[in-house]
């Protein structure tokens, strides 16, 4: 059996220290709180790009096979199926001459989302396929 520590071999806390765990989180809370959140929106910026550049990618290879309205409209209707509406309003498409190739250049402005799906900035993405 063990016995309890005596009162001189206990540890001694001194009492300027008792209490103080509830300050420390409050000022470390919210910074850990404001990089968690630089974080989230980073991710949520990086997923809206991948989305529009990968929509119009597949715009510019389907106009590349039909004709110009398509590749917008289909650019488009793929943004509008992931993102809000507004992320797919600005779509353009034209053919290009690159390198002594036809190309179908498809490009998208769209939102940059900031806090959520806002975003006071806009980002500009084009996207190219071969002509057939």
């Amino acid at each position: 059996m063990r016995r309890p520590l005596s009162d001189g071999r206990r540890r001694a806390r001194a009492p300027a220290e008792s209490g103080q765990a509830l300050p420390g989180f409050v000022m470390v809370a919210p910074l850990l709180l404001a990089v968690a959140l630089a974080f989230l929106g980073l991710a949520m910026a990086l997923h809206v790009r991948v989305i529009v550049l990968d929509s119009a990618a597949e715009g510019a290879r389907f106009g590349a096979h039909t004709d110009l309205d398509l590749a917008r409209s289909r650019t488009s209707e793929l943004i509008g199926a992931a993102l809000p509406k507004e992320y797919g309003e600005q779509v353009k498409a034209a053919y290009r001459d690159v390198g002594g190739v036809s190309v179908v250049e498809v490009t998208v402005v769209s939102p940059i989302p900031f806090l959520g799906m806002v975003g006071p900035a806009t980002m500009e993405v084009r996207a190219y396929a071969a002509v057939e």
